[in-house]
C-alpha cells in the first residue's frame, strides 16, 4: 500500500474516537501496551492492512509516524524515527545525508496526530489530524535543507563529544528539527564503533524528531 492510498483512509476516520474506529480486540490490545509508544501506530498498520515487522519503511513509499498531541492537536512528544547502532560508522565518516537510512526513512512520511491522555480510556483518545509530506516536493525545499543541516550538525556534536568529551561517549545532540539520544531498553545494545575501535556508547541511540518539526508540518 502507497501513503497516499493510507492517508485517503484514515482522513475519513480523523476526529473520530477509538471506539469508532478499531474492534474490541485492537482496543484491548492498545490498553494493555499503553507504556509502548509505538503501539497505536502498530494497531494502525494493522488495520490498514499491514503487518508489522522489521522492515526499513511500514508502506511502499514511505513512513507512519504516529504522536501524541493535545486536543488542538499540538504535539505533545518528540517523534523517533530511527536507531542508529548498525550505520554509525556511516555516519560519522560521511556527511552525506542522502544517502542515509535517516533520509530513506523521513523522504515521505505520514503523520498521525493521536490526542489521548492518562485519564481517558483508550475507547475515547482520538485521531485529530493526519499530515502527509514528501520531501522531494520541492515545496518542501526549505524543511529538506533545515534537516540537511541538522543531520550535519549533530554529526559534529557527535565527533565532539566521542572526540573531545569528558568521557569520550555519545550524548544527546541537537538540530533545530532532528535530534539524537538514547533509546533502548535492558538488556541494553552498546554502540561499538570501528572507526574509533570502541564502545561509544552503553545503550543504543536513535533519531527523533523534535516538536519543533511537528510544528513546521501544521503550518
Amino acid at each position: 500500500m502507497k501513503l497516499k492510498k493510507a492517508r485517503a483512509i484514515l482522513k475519513k476516520v480523523a476526529g473520530k474516537e477509538f471506539s469508532q474506529i478499531f474492534t474490541p480486540q485492537q482496543l484491548n490490545q492498545i490498553s494493555n501496551n499503553t507504556t509502548n509508544k509505538g503501539v497505536v501506530g502498530q494497531v494502525l498498520e494493522l488495520s490498514l492492512g499491514l503487518t508489522n515487522n522489521s522492515n526499513t519503511l511500514d508502506f511502499v513509499d514511505g513512513e507512519l509516524k504516529t504522536n501524541s498531541c493535545d486536543k488542538l492537536g499540538k504535539p505533545k512528544e518528540t517523534v523517533a524515527i530511527t536507531q542508529i547502532s548498525s550505520e554509525i560508522d556511516q555516519i560519522l565518516s560521511v556527511d552525506r545525508f542522502k544517502s542515509s537510512k535517516l533520509y530513506k526513512k523521513i523522504t515521505k512520511l505520514l503523520f498521525v496526530l493521536v490526542y489521548k491522555e492518562k485519564s481517558l480510556p483508550v475507547e475515547q483518545w482520538r485521531i485529530v489530524d493526519i499530515i502527509y509530506i514528501n520531501l522531494k516536493n520541492p515545496f518542501n525545499m526549505k524543511i529538506l535543507w533545515q534537516l540537511k543541516r541538522d543531520y550535519s550538525e549533530i554529526r559534529r556534536q557527535m565527533k565532539e563529544q566521542i572526540e573531545v568529551g569528558g568521557d569520550g561517549l555519545l550524548h544527546t545532540a541537537n538540530g533545530k528539527y532532528l535530534q539524537i539520544r538514547t533509546k533502548d531498553s535492558a538488556p541494553y545494545s552498546p554502540i561499538f564503533s570501528n572507526i574509533y575501535g570502541r564502545e561509544i556508547s552503553s545503550k543504543n541511540f536513535a533519531f527523533y524528531f523534535q516538536k519543533s518539526f511537528v510544528h513546521e508540518l501544521q503550518k
